[in-house]
């Protein structure tokens, strides 16, 4: 891309201890670094964004990080580094750049931190938030939600974009067989633990909240992603398969800027993660010039 224009890609990775980040285990079935090297490389965005990163913090530093993915710069941050919440701790948000980035910093969200990076579109500054909402409480998720507008801080006037796991439902898009209730009842993977099986149901249901979803309309971002009808996060429990649209792309003040905003549905993506990613491509809208109506 032309120093005019900029590409930026999200990915919610998908921990919950299926697989494993441990050099330790290079070679094992469970190790999954590879897999996600290898779709970061297809992505080919200067500047990434990898949320759920767990425990990357412990195993890795920045400038290992860099060097894996091949990237200048990386940094991480966690959403509960004071660990008030469980072990929240140890999940992190993670990006990678190539210098496009000129600042970041983690923001508290009522009750988890979520990355807010300062980029640089040609010469106009932009704002990106990415979050990782939670999904157990519609209410929580709004509370992060009125938090993370004011850390945007739409009044100045500086395109801002909030792109990540918003854990919500988009209305009319959600896609699980009419006897999904009852063969998630009788999944294996959850008969072990009741409490699991009931928290998992309880998760869907909070989803379907759309309370923040409302908030970034009534600030005034707009949904880049409006016209996709697809899922961006399927997921395969006791043999069925679920789909789900919960990640999202908004953005606000966007006079003078062209943007583009995917959900990129490759099956390379679901070989190291449950979501597909988000990709925008911004760049500066070019000038009109009014044309003499004739020449001749």
């Amino acid at each position: 891309m032309d120093d005019q224009s900029l590409t930026v890609a999200v990915w919610k990775q998908y921990a919950g201890g299926r697989w494993s980040y441990d050099p330790r285990l290079s070679g094992q079935p469970i190790y999954r670094l590879p897999a996600i090297q290898a779709g970061v490389k297809l992505l080919g965005a200067p500047v990434v964004c990898l949320i759920d990163t767990l425990d990357w913090q412990t195993l890795f530093g920045n400038a290992r990080l860099a060097e894996l993915f091949g990237y200048e710069q990386a940094a991480q941050v966690s959403l509960d580094p004071d660990r008030r919440r469980g072990d929240l701790w140890r999940v992190g948000l993670t990006v990678l750049h190539n210098g496009a980035v000129t600042s970041y910093e983690p923001v508290w969200i009522h009750d988890r931190y979520c990355l807010r990076l300062r980029l640089r579109v040609g010469s106009r500054p932009a704002e990106l938030i990415v979050p990782y909402l939670t999904s157990f409480s519609g209410a929580d998720r709004s509370c992060e939600m009125e938090q993370l507008l004011m850390a945007a801080e739409l009044e100045r006037g500086d395109p801002a974009f909030v792109m990540g796991d918003l854990n919500t439902q988009r209305p009319g898009q959600l896609w699980l067989p009419s006897s999904w209730q009852r063969r998630w009842q009788e999944s294996r993977l959850f008969k072990p633990s009741p409490r699991l099986q009931q928290s998992a149901w309880t998760e869907l249901i909070q989803q379907l909240d759309t309370r923040a979803i409302s908030l970034l309309r009534q600030a005034g971002l707009r949904d880049l992603l409006a016209s996709d009808r697809g899922p961006t996060k399927v997921r395969r429990v006791g043999g069925v398969t679920l789909k789900f649209a919960v990640d999202g792309c908004w953005g606000g003040n966007l006079a003078g800027l062209q943007c583009g905003a995917e959900v990129l549905r490759w099956l390379d993506f679901l070989r190291a993660s449950d979501h597909y990613p988000l990709k925008l491509t911004l760049s500066l809208a070019q000038p009109h010039l009014d044309l003499p109506g004739s020449l001749y």
